[in-house]
């Protein structure tokens, strides 16, 4: 029949030694039926083991010091022995290591588990590179199906992050602007610069902060020419301070007074 589907099943006594098992499935294997297409009659798929992969990893961000990754046993068997999970800066065989968890739970099939790693201190690791590494089963305790989905990688996020948004400018007379580092570390010599016009214009105003904390934010204050009808503000105008996003350190915004509407109160 053209354009149907029929469903075999087979009974296979599984090995219950932990040793890699592909099982073949093969239509016509004597070739007895003549085909459009002869290349597409076999399938292959692993049995039998685990395989543990990695399903996202998220590094430092604020008010979170801690590295985390999520990981989910795609095979077919249950993992059932602890196995350790080393969380490495810059490189996943060389790099430093940041620390290991243990993961002591069994793991079914389909299941996922989520390991974290606590950072005591962020300021330790502002050398160590923008990336780092989780490596599953470090210390190659289980015989997976794929031993390649081990290992995964994010920023670290062991920065300052400065930023600076339109809503942070106010006022006219004199103008304010408040600046953040949402960082989980401190920002130093955090230079500041106003200027109208664009981004081509004259730089009117500048100021350093001499230093801003994780989680912190600062406002200063100066004042514009009556004429300047919008402002321009940039952090770290000289990209001196690496960070872990440089796309948010530039703002700008129509200057306007703050004043206040007093309506009418009516009595009926």
């Amino acid at each position: 029949r053209a354009v149907t589907t029929d469903t075999i099943t087979v009974t296979w006594d599984v090995p219950i030694t932990a040793t890699a098992h592909t099982v073949y499935v093969v239509v016509d294997p004597a070739n007895a039926v003549s085909e459009t297409n002869e290349a597409n009659n076999q399938a292959t798929i692993g049995a039998v083991l685990p395989d543990l992969a990695v399903d996202w990893v998220v590094g430092l961000h604020p008010g979170e010091d801690v590295l985390a990754a999520m990981l989910t046993n795609r095979g077919y068997s249950t993992v059932t022995v602890p196995f350790a999970v080393a969380f490495r800066a810059s490189d996943a065989l060389t790099g430093t290591l940041l620390g290991t968890v243990t993961v002591t739970d069994t793991v079914g099939v389909g299941a996922a588990v989520t390991v974290s790693l606590p950072i005591t201190d962020p300021v330790a690791l502002s050398g160590a590179g923008n990336l780092f590494w989780v490596v599953v089963d470090a210390g190659g305790a289980i015989v997976e199906g794929d031993e390649t989905n081990n290992v995964d990688f994010a920023a670290l996020n062991a920065l300052p992050d400065l930023t600076v948004s339109p809503y942070d400018i106010r006022g006219l007379e004199p103008v304010s602007v408040t600046v953040r580092n949402i960082g989980v570390i401190t920002a130093t010599g955090v230079a500041v610069t106003a200027w109208p016009e664009g981004e081509a214009g004259v730089i009117t105003y500048t100021k350093t902060i001499s230093g801003l904390g994780p989680g912190a934010s600062t406002m200063i204050t100066f004042t514009v020419d009556s004429e300047v009808w919008k402002l321009w503000v940039r952090v770290d105008p000289n990209d001196v301070i690496f960070e872990s996003n440089e796309t948010n350190n530039l703002a700008t915004r129509r200057l306007t007074a703050d004043s206040w509407v007093y309506l009418p109160l009516v009595l009926r």
